[in-house]
């Protein structure tokens, strides 16, 4: 959860795991639609370049973008990808993207954890100190 002024709005990781050689491209959508999705790969085609294939589940914005891609495929020339979709029901054959979504969870974990420690120690360092960590701009001086 994000928040948004007093709004607080869902993202989503998009977790892209290169077969051969096991790197990792995350990406952060904002919705679970197909153009969301087509927008996170035209950004992994322009910095990693085009992939062959893409293994993912029979998520409705998958199947949708591979529906899309295929429908125009003269105009995307560059993103003549093979989707091959894991039977219904059956995340464990995703084997090594399974894998690799838990170690981007653990990761994020441990970040978030080290982040949380290193404010309050900030927190806790001014406050004995008695030093004022910001000052608004609309305040009397």
């Amino acid at each position: 959860m994000v928040r948004e002024g007093r709004k607080e709005m869902k993202r989503y990781r998009l977790v892209f795991t290169c077969m051969s050689s096991r790197a990792v491209h995350l990406e952060l959508l904002d919705d679970l639609t197909t153009d969301a999705f087509l927008n996170a790969l035209r950004t992994l085609v322009a910095i990693r370049g085009p992939a062959r294939q893409i293994r993912c589940d029979n998520g409705t914005n998958l199947v949708g973008a591979a529906a899309e891609l295929a429908k125009n495929r003269s105009v995307h020339d560059a993103m003549c990808i093979e989707f091959v979709f894991n039977p219904p029901s059956a995340s464990h054959m995703g084997g090594v993207s399974e894998l690799q979504i838990r170690t981007v969870r653990s990761v994020e974990q441990l970040l978030r954890t080290a982040l949380e420690k290193a404010w309050w120690e900030v927190l806790h360092l001014n406050s004995e100190n008695n030093h004022v960590l910001w000052r608004s701009s609309t305040a009397a001086h």
